[in-house]
């Protein structure tokens, strides 16, 4: 969940609100709302033990060419002081450019800086042996990125995990993003970029926070997800398969199965290391839900939120 005060949040669910988006760029000059700035839109799909890049899509008045620059988007609300409290998204490199010349109208579309993983990954850019977390930093450190995450004070599981040799030279076609997953799912986790530009290992995270009826113009729940009772690592298309179990859930709930597919880090070792991806994805559940709210900009993926029930719904 990003970063915002208390202010921000109170302000953003007042049923009338002035807002102020902008888009800034390098030289800090800005295509803002009061000038040129259409609308910006903000979207991310992922899922457990994977990444995430946002996409940004961006309307604007005019023909400043965005291509291959990098750019930072964001909003404020203002407060009953009279200023304005900000969010800003990060950094996104716009990789599309479209100019209507009859309209006068420009559309951009960027990705954040997990698109500096999908490149090409080259071997010779570590030594062995190495520890999973050095790895990572070394993989972070050619991309041009930094870890959000403290592995050791969020005693992220495997991070002490030895890597002998190259898993990777052999394989054609593989980028650091490739790589980034295989290391999410060691770790139990989920990649992100934080709106500070770094990298973050995400577990499924309660945030406390509530939305409510006043809060949301439309709600869909979908059927229960877990809780996880089955975690499997597999070799596939073989399906040599090991995995852990809790019978007395799969008895309670019915078997859902976290399964994860030709692992190179632990392929040869998936004995040793199926024991804490168990234990760390063991009893997830949650309801998926789409939602248009008021405006609620500061969720992030693997963000847990509550909502009120359709009964409660009904009821009021």
């Amino acid at each position: 969940m990003y970063r915002v005060s208390s202010d921000f949040k109170t302000a953003m669910k007042q049923p009338i609100k002035q807002l102020k988006a902008y888009i800034k760029l390098e030289d800090d000059s800005q295509i803002a709302d009061d000038n040129l700035l259409i609308n910006f839109k903000i979207s991310c799909e992922s899922g457990m033990c994977k990444t995430a890049m946002r996409k940004i899509e961006i309307n604007y008045i005019g023909d400043t060419n965005l291509l291959g620059h990098t750019v930072h988007a964001g909003f404020g609300v203002k407060l009953p002081s009279g200023t304005y409290d900000y969010l800003d998204y990060g950094s996104f490199l716009i990789t599309e450019f479209t100019h209507t010349k009859d309209r006068g109208l420009s559309k951009a579309v960027g990705y954040d800086m997990m698109i500096k993983t999908m490149v090409a990954y080259d071997s010779s850019n570590f030594g062995y042996p190495i520890t999973l977390e050095n790895y990572l930093k070394a993989i972070l450190s050619v991309c041009g990125l930094e870890l959000g995450t403290d592995l050791e004070e969020e005693d992220v599981i495997h991070r002490d995990w030895i890597i002998e040799q190259d898993l990777f030279a052999t394989i054609k076609g593989v980028t650091y993003r490739d790589i980034l997953v295989q290391i999410a799912q060691m770790f139990g986790r989920t990649v992100i970029i934080g709106n500070d530009d770094k990298v973050y290992f995400k577990l499924i995270e309660e945030t406390e926070e509530v939305l409510t009826y006043d809060n949301m113009f439309k709600l869909k729940l979908e059927p229960i997800y877990g809780e996880i009772n089955s975690v499997v690592l597999a070799r596939t298309p073989q399906e040599d398969n090991i995995y852990l179990k809790d019978d007395a859930s799969i008895q309670q709930h019915g078997l859902t199965e976290f399964k994860i597919e030709n692992n190179e880090f632990c392929d040869k070792r998936r004995e040793e290391a199926i024991q804490e991806i168990y234990n760390t994805l063991r009893g997830i559940s949650y309801y998926p839900f789409e939602t248009t709210t008021e405006g609620l900009g500061w969720y992030e993926i693997a963000d847990r939120l509550t909502t009120v029930s359709y009964t409660h719904l009904r009821a009021h």
